[in-house]
Order: structure tokens, then C-alpha cells, then sequence
């Protein structure tokens, strides 16, 4: 999972984009990942093989949204992959609060058995 202090700057890469916005976190990994034939390091406190993942991820959905959208704006691609993301994650959000909703339901269905076979304290 990515941590809260993760954050992006672009260091000296092998383009004609190439920018410098320091970070303002200095503890962390450090790790150069590549997002669209882009080269960016990031930083933070997550694994370096799990930072790479996400961004092979990203890289492959961002790839397909621009196969789809036969759009060359990366602009464009970006936020069309964002919202596909924002989508997802909102369905897998409502997939875990039916979930939740399930268990305490069960867990109720079990609460009022097990007071029904104890005996009456009476």
C-alpha cells in the first residue's frame, strides 16, 4: 500500500521534459520508475518492488486507455486512466460495505442462537 508521504519529483532523466521539483520528504526510499517511455523517482516508504508494480500497472492501463481513446494527449490518457481507477476502487469500496453489511447481519444471526440455547438465568 502506498504510504501518505509518497510523492513525485522528476530528476534528471534522459528526455527533453526534463524538470526538477524537489521533495520535500527526505525519508523513504527513492526509486525510478517509468510511466509512458517517462522516467520519474519517487519516493516514499513503500517496497521498491511494490513501487515498480504499481507503476508497470499503471503504465499497461494507461497504454490501453490510449489504445482505446486513439488519443496521443497524455494529458488526456491520464485522467481517463484516473477515472477508470476512481471507478474501480469506488465498486470495490461498495463490494466491501455489502460485505461488512453481510457479516453483521451473520454475526447478529449467530449473537441472538447462541442466547437463545444458554439457559434462562432466571
Amino acid at each position: 500500500m502506498l504510504s501518505a508521504s509518497l510523492r513525485l519529483f522528476w530528476g534528471p532523466t534522459k528526455t527533453k521534459f526534463d524538470a526538477y521539483v524537489p521533495c520535500p520528504i527526505t525519508e523513504g526510499m527513492q526509486v525510478r520508475i517509468t510511466i509512458r517511455g517517462r522516467e520519474y523517482t519517487v519516493r516514499g516508504d513503500d517496497n521498491g518492488n511494490d513501487l515498480q508494480l504499481l507503476a508497470a500497472d499503471l503504465d499497461r492501463r494507461m497504454t490501453e486507455t490510449a489504445e482505446r481513446t486513439r488519443s496521443f494527449d497524455e494529458y488526456t490518457i491520464a485522467m481517463l486512466t484516473a477515472l477508470n481507477i476512481a471507478s474501480e476502487l469506488q465498486q470495490l469500496k461498495a463490494q466491501v460495505a455489502d460485505r461488512l453489511d453481510e457479516l453483521d447481519r451473520d454475526a447478529a444471526s449467530v449473537a441472538a442462537m447462541i442466547e437463545a440455547a444458554l439457559p434462562d438465568e432466571s
